[in-house]
């Protein structure tokens, strides 16, 4: 007998990369035999393993992490103006520049920017994609930090108000990209003094340097491409 489909809607997905990077998440978890993800109807059909219970609450957790929601986003809704208070006549405008987890392409960013602006109290907002950071004026009269932070939030993304959080994440990822170095580093060692592949040795030294320098490397692109 088959097992009964469950149809979980995912909110934040804006591109087929946020798509496969969703469908990964979910085929992560030992009790769900399948999974397939529509951009277009916003939502994962989990097809469980025999027998199994789909963790549902840990998959949303898990989603969340990596900037999608199961939850509706709530309607950014306008800051209040004091009766006699307008953006105009407020005072002076204050800088903010923080980072976004959770944008994969020119629409994530798109997408944040036009709901910042549409803020009452935000004023010349810039997301930079490349860079993973929104940059904004804004008026303290009409709306604080945190009020900016959710509708970020509520898009779907991550607004990182601790700075340590993302050099948590930042040291996690160095440590990925030295490991997988590593990896690719040491065989090519190993076959330079042991060419255990006789004339196609140097096929497989370009191989595994290809690897490394398009994984671990790419930063190195990046940056001048910049």
């Amino acid at each position: 007998m088959d097992n009964k489909e469950i149809i979980l809607t995912v909110y934040g997905m804006k591109c087929q990369k946020c798509v496969a990077r969703v469908t990964g998440l979910i085929a992560e978890f030992s009790q769900v035999e399948d999974v397939a993800v529509s951009l277009d109807e916003r939502a994962a059909t989990i097809v469980p393993a025999a027998g199994a219970d789909v963790p549902l609450a840990m998959i949303s957790e898990k989603l969340r992490a990596a900037g999608f929601s199961t939850e509706p986003p709530v309607e950014d809704q306008p800051a209040p103006v004091l009766p006699e208070t307008s953006a105009s006549e407020a005072g002076v405008a204050m800088q903010l520049r923080f980072p976004i987890i959770g944008m994969s392409c020119a629409s994530c960013a798109a997408n944040i920017e036009k709901r910042l602006a549409a803020t009452a109290g935000v004023e010349r907002v810039s997301v930079n994609l490349a860079g993973n950071f929104a940059q904004l004026d804004y008026h303290p009269e009409l709306i604080d930090k945190e009020r900016i932070y959710s509708v970020v939030d509520n898009a779907g993304y991550q607004a990182v108000r601790d700075k340590s959080q993302l050099e948590n994440r930042g040291t996690a990822k160095e440590l990925r990209l030295v490991l997988i170095a590593a990896a690719g580093a040491v065989p090519i060692m190993l076959l330079m003094f042991v060419p255990l592949f006789g004339a196609a040795t140097m096929w497989v030294i370009a191989l595994l340097a290809t690897l490394v320098q398009f994984s671990a490397g790419i930063g190195f692109y990046r940056s001048a491409w910049l």
